[in-house]
């Protein structure tokens, strides 16, 4: 069964490669889509088709030429000459509708029983003998006989070729000639569908039957139970893929054109596609997959194998209409799939705007592809053939497409901006609303954290948000040239050195030393990207995504928390609203200090200061006092990081905080925590106390502390030790 339906899944995600032109304006209509006339049938020189509701009239088709346009269900062609016609038909929509596809076809044929029973005969004698009805299918779609043989022979040809084939080149040859007397596929389609899918079904049903009854009788058998409840669930299986089948199997009866159009579709994509493959790109190809790596491809060639490939993505792209179609067939079938293991589908609720939305995706897809220049596959050689190790040469890779794709993205934003808009937000806020369901739906009672708050309105605000934080994250990373990732693979580099080397252990104080100081620079970076964003975000945008993680880091948190405390009277909810309010209350503060610290540290590059010192220090010491002053130095260090950052506003936010800690603990959830008394006054009084010392410890020198330095640095020690050991 799942293989059935994984081919047929194949043979529609194909489309899914399709693109649509360059432009940033592509022609979307977002209107209802009429649906095609089904049951075509010929009645001497007489078509008719079932009439379809709201028609305003119908265009008719022959061999893909408009050759009428009617306003009945009926068309007389018995002026046309010739001895074979293949008519489609599309309805033409009303007003505030879009005009449908092409219908599926039907041939009229001048010698129809003679190239029947020579049609039954080639059938037999082919590898496709499936019959008389598989027979009467062609020739009903316009195939002759001798358009069939010359198929099958090509299709034997090709595969007699294929075991020779050991070169793309040849693979295309091979693939080009049997295209070449491929004719009227949807003859086939129609025929396989028709007559030969629906027996594949039954005998895969008759199959599975038969499991049922081999499982149940190995279930009953057993004593053991653990034995009982595999062929159970064997068995449950069995039935779901059953159902499976039998709704696939109903969908070809009730909708067959329909699968036969989404299908044809597929093809005549791919045939296209095919069809515009040029021997020079062939070739190009072949060179490339010859060469050893990238170090030793043509650049020029490889541009011109994505400029072609460009081109033909654009070129052949199906109508927004034969996609409505594809998506519309996908999600029957995917219904098919989803029942076969138990979860609920939610309805398709606009699949015009699906398909809009998947034409704009791959006219970006495809911009994305454009946007590689040739300067990008020189850079590309570059780093390939470059002597550097492993670590160096991905990142340096890993930083030329962040690079290029930065600049797909702000040379395509209005783009990006139309697959964003494509629906309104009154359909975004019902299709959350619909997966939001089904997923509280699958998880049941095993999600702890409640999912109601994650609402609409928050996600989207949240979207928004993060949106523009990872555009200025990607901003700073280019600005930088990557430098945090050039840090980790030199960081890397350095560590496998060491530990390649014998004895390694006896230089571990060597390794641990340059190892801080790659972790300092390394996250020096880290300040910088993340300065990117804090440095934009409105407080009201912070407020936004602190709310959110406080929720869920809250909720998270006293989940196992509630457990314990089953027997206390304290209530998690009082708890939980206590540690909101004083959050909530001190948001302003919270604001100004997370903008403050990492400007002063991105600004000022502190880390990297700290770096410079604690490498001086080393050095200094010679190893032999390292350890012994460091204390010493770093204390001195973060008093003068503490006198430049600590500002009248930033102390005034600092003490605003501290007075909401005290509001905090005195309520009566935290009465158990047995605090000292006056803790927090203990706190100011520390930080009133370094005010008057931090301008003094600021002006030495950390790297070159003399003995007075260190003696008063212990002296201010112990002085804030004494003050905090205070009850």
């Amino acid at each position: 069964m799942k293989k059935i339906l994984i081919l047929i899944f194949m043979l529609f995600a194909l489309v899914g490669f399709a693109a649509c032109n360059g432009s940033t304006t592509i022609d979307i209509n977002y209107d209802e889509q009429i649906a095609f006339p089904t049951n075509l049938a010929i009645e001497g020189n007489v078509l008719s088709w079932d009439a379809v509701e709201k028609a305003a009239g119908y265009y008719v088709y022959n061999n893909g030429e408009e050759v009428a346009s009617v306003k009945t269900n009926s068309y007389d062609f018995s002026k046309l000459t010739g001895d074979r016609f293949i008519f489609t038909v599309v309805t033409k929509a009303p007003k505030g509708m879009q005009d449908s596809v092409e219908s599926t076809s039907i041939a009229y044929i001048a010698n129809k029983e003679q190239e029947v029973e020579a049609m039954k005969l080639a059938v037999s004698d082919s590898i496709m003998p499936f019959g008389d009805a598989f027979a009467e299918e062609l020739v009903n779609k316009g195939m002759l006989a001798a358009e069939f043989e010359a198929m099958m022979t090509a299709a034997e040809q090709f595969n007699e070729d294929m075991d020779e084939v050991n070169s793309f080149e040849g693979f295309f040859t091979a693939l080009d000639a049997m295209m070449g007397e491929v004719v009227l596929p949807e003859a086939l389609i129609s025929a396989l569908v028709l007559h030969v899918l629906p027996g594949l079904i039954d005998e895969q049903i008759e199959n599975l039957e038969d499991d049922i009854l081999w499982y149940q009788m190995q279930k009953n058998s057993s004593p053991y139970y653990w034995d009982q409840e595999y062929y159970q669930d064997r068995i449950d299986d069995a039935e779901r893929e059953i159902l499976a089948l039998e709704e696939l199997k109903a969908l070809l009866t009730d909708s067959p054109e329909e699968v036969i159009k989404t299908i044809l579709v597929v093809v005549d994509y791919v045939m296209e596609f095919q069809a515009m493959i040029s021997q020079d790109l062939v070739q190009y190809i072949t060179n490339l997959t010859e060469t050893d790596g990238p170090q030793d491809m043509n650049v020029d060639e490889v541009v011109l194998i994505k400029e072609e490939l460009v081109n033909i993505l654009r070129e052949t792209m199906p109508s927004q209409q034969e996609v409505t179609l594809v998506i519309q067939t996908l999600y029957s079938l995917s219904a098919i799939l989803e029942n076969m293991e138990g979860i609920v589908v939610g309805d398709l609720q606009t699949p015009e705007k699906a398909s809009a939305t998947l034409l704009l995706s791959f006219s970006a897809y495809i911009n994305f592809i454009d946007n590689f220049d040739r300067e990008f596959f020189v850079e590309l050689k570059s780093i390939a053939g470059s002597d550097v190790s492993e670590y160096r040469m991905q990142a340096e890779l890993a930083i030329l497409m962040i690079t290029y794709f930065d600049n797909f993205k702000e040379e395509n934003q209005d783009l990006l901006d139309d697959i964003k808009d494509v629906y309104t937000e009154q359909e975004k806020e019902a299709m959350f609303n619909q997966y939001m369901d089904s997923l509280e739906e699958a998880i049941g009672n095993d999600m702890p954290l409640d999912l109601s708050l994650m609402t609409f309105a928050r996600m989207m605000a949240l979207d928004a948000i993060f949106s523009d934080a990872f555009d200025n994250v990607l901003d700073a990373f280019v600005a930088s040239e990557g430098a945090i990732l050039l840090l980790v693979a030199e960081m890397q580099e350095y560590e496998d050195d060491f530990y390649s080397t014998n004895n390694y252990w006896e230089n571990y104080d060597e390794y641990d030393f340059n190892m801080t100081l790659y972790n300092f620079k390394i996250v020096n970076e880290v300040v910088y990207l993340v300065n990117s964003v804090v440095s934009q975000i409105s407080q009201e945008e912070f407020e936004e995504v602190r709310s959110f993680l406080v929720d869920y880091i809250l909720q998270a948190a006293f989940v196992g928390l509630a457990y314990e405390m089953e027997e206390s009277e304290v209530e998690i909810e009082d708890l939980v609203n206590a540690i909101k309010t004083f959050i909530e209350n001190t948001s302003t503060e919270q604001y100004g200090l997370i903008q403050s610290i990492f400007a002063y540290l991105d600004n000022e590059d502190v880390l990297l200061d700290y770096a410079a010192l604690y490498e001086a220090a080393y050095e200094n010491s010679d190893g032999r006092y390292f350890y012994d002053y460091q204390m010493h130095w770093n204390f001195a260090f973060m008093f003068g990081v503490y006198d430049e950052l600590v500002t009248t506003q930033n102390r005034g936010y600092i003490d605003n905080i501290l007075a909401e800690i005290v509001i905090l603990l005195e309520n009566e959830v935290f009465a158990d925590l047995m605090l000292p008394s006056g803790f927090i006054d203990q706190i100011e009084d520390v930080l009133d106390y370094i005010e008057t010392v931090s301008a003094e410890v600021a002006a030495f020198d950390p790297a070159n502390l003399t003995e007075a330095n260190r003696l008063r640095i212990e002296e201010i020690m112990n002085e804030i030790s004494e003050m905090l050991m205070m009850s």
